[in-house]
């Protein structure tokens, strides 16, 4: 990463909670999976 972007990345983390609280992080990772095509098994994710 470039000194750049560091304020970028820092205002990300910054907005984690607020933004979890909209979308709970499994339901995000899946759809982030979803969208690139990636083939998945649930159980196999989360190890449930």
């Amino acid at each position: 990463m470039s000194r750049s972007g560091i304020d970028a990345v820092k205002a990300y983390i910054a907005r984690q909670d607020e933004h979890h609280r909209h979308m709970p992080f499994k339901e995000e990772f899946i759809a982030l999976l979803e969208k690139h095509g990636i083939e998945y098994e649930e159980r196999y994710v989360w190890g449930e």
